[in-house]
């Protein structure tokens, strides 16, 4: 059996009657008995979830970038309305807001998904930091993203997600934050001295780039050696 069964479907419909599926939420059905074991697929599945659930709904914020539960356990999304749903131990936090335009986002399990840029761009409100909410990504851990992009992209990759970000921005009336992002990678880029945070990031803006992925490798290895 399918792990999870949605809408009013015909097979649906029968394993219900029969008892061998559940109801978690609203048009959404599990075959799953045990609560440890749903929980632990919902972590892997929850975008199915949302697509289903939340249909009107657009996954934001550091949801949309991390893809996984944020460090206090919510899933943001962009609603008409704000509320906090638990299903199967997965807390999804909707949040009044406007999403950027279907153009410019992308599918996730069938669910809609709000594009890196207008995830990013967020992130950077800052009247709206507050320590009791995780939606928005630290700018140290935002600042690396950025730096990933200058990495496996280059100089275009990145200044094609600057000149994105200023369309979103001026789409939704995010002024303040794209000023940031401009200051972020043009300080990368070598044009601009902001002050910024992010471990890789700052490598990268003074002229110490590192790929601490390969360095981990390399460490990995160094200890394989050395036990041989």
């Amino acid at each position: 059996m399918k792990d999870f069964y949605f809408g009013t479907d015909k097979e649906r419909r029968k394993f219900s009657s029969q008892g061998k599926i559940r109801r978690i939420y609203s048009g959404v059905y599990t075959s799953i008995k045990d609560d440890e074991r749903l929980h632990k697929v919902m972590m892997l599945q929850w975008p199915l979830i949302v697509a289903h659930a939340f249909r009107n709904c657009v996954i934001a914020y550091r949801s949309a970038i991390e893809f996984k539960s944020s460090p206090q356990g919510y899933i943001y999304l962009i609603s008409k309305q704000s509320k906090t749903v638990d299903i199967g131990g997965i807390r999804f936090r909707l949040i009044r807001g406007t999403p950027d335009s279907a153009s410019n986002r992308k599918a996730l399990m069938g669910a809609n998904t709000s594009c890196r840029e207008r995830a990013l761009l967020d992130s950077l409100i800052v009247s709206k930091h507050k320590v009791s909410d995780d939606r928005y990504m630290p700018v140290g851990e935002l600042e690396n993203k950025l730096e990933e992009i200058l990495t496996l992209g280059g100089e275009v990759a990145l200044n094609s997600f600057r000149e994105k970000s200023y369309e979103i921005s001026v789409e939704l009336g995010l002024k303040a934050p794209c000023k940031r992002l401009d200051g972020i990678i043009g300080t990368l880029l070598g044009s601009k001295d902001t002050n910024i945070q992010g471990k890789r990031a700052i490598g990268r803006a003074t002229g110490f780039p590192s790929d601490e992925k390969r360095i981990d490798l390399f460490l990995l290895l160094t200890g394989h050696l050395e036990t041989v």
